[in-house]
């Protein structure tokens, strides 16, 4: 089960954009880990087993944990207790520098995410998971698996698709200006099946795909548009 921590804001993916994948090289490799740098300084640094290079590509081995570097030195975030395809993660950075593949490389198993402060887009991926927005107005995906997601402090977007599964809202916030969001599919608003249990929604899409909402009634949310944002 993966552990990350982001110590700085990934709104958009902004700061693997830090990365630039035509600079980048690897600098550094044995059997136990391996670093990557680009021009600008950015730097990640992977530990794990069995790494293997074909001259300066990795095309082998297992990542455990990862750490991200600004061009300042400062930690943007780190990945611990990782399981993830060495060569898998190298070609996303150095090939396209796509960050949704680097995170499906990296997160899926059932993982643990903590945002930072600021505000995140924090994703799931495979496996059952548990994701903490912490403070900032971030967006939760929990993606595949029967995930459990906490927002925290702020206005939090919970993003509830079909392929989903069947995730868990631990606090969504109805009161206030900065109340949290359900993000969904528009023409699917009108087939959703409520059901109360214990004080607790559970919203159903067609596909079988769930959310369910703790400490909120069917009452409190069963066609109020203002809690749901439309794509």
């Amino acid at each position: 089960m993966a552990k990350v921590v982001y110590n700085k804001n990934l709104r958009n993916f902004d700061n693997f954009a830090q990365f630039d994948g035509k600079t980048l090289r690897l600098t550094e490799l044995d059997g136990n880990g391996f670093t990557m740098k680009d021009r600008d300084g950015t730097s990640m640094v992977f530990e794990g087993r069995n790494f293997e290079r074909t001259q300066s590509v990795v095309t082998g081995g297992v990542i455990e944990s990862a750490e991200f570097f600004d061009s300042n030195g400062k930690r943007i975030y780190t990945f611990d207790n990782l399981s993830a395809d060495a060569e898998q993660v190298y070609k996303a950075f150095t090939f396209g520098k796509d960050p949704l593949r680097i995170l499906h490389g990296l997160l899926d198993g059932d993982d643990t995410v903590a945002g930072s402060r600021k505000n995140d887009s924090i994703w799931g991926f495979g496996g059952d998971d548990r994701l903490f927005g912490r403070a900032g107005n971030d967006w939760l995906y929990g993606h595949r698996g029967d995930d459990i997601m906490t927002g925290g402090k702020g206005s939090d977007t919970f993003v509830f698709l079909a392929g989903y599964d069947h995730d868990t809202v631990t606090d969504f916030d109805r009161t206030g200006s900065d109340h949290d969001f359900i993000r969904m599919d528009y023409y699917l608003f009108d087939d959703i099946t409520y059901s109360e249990a214990n004080g607790s929604v559970t919203m159903t899409l067609p596909t079988g795909d769930s959310l369910t909402l703790l400490n909120v009634t069917q009452a409190q949310i069963e066609g109020n548009t203002k809690y749901f944002d439309f794509f």
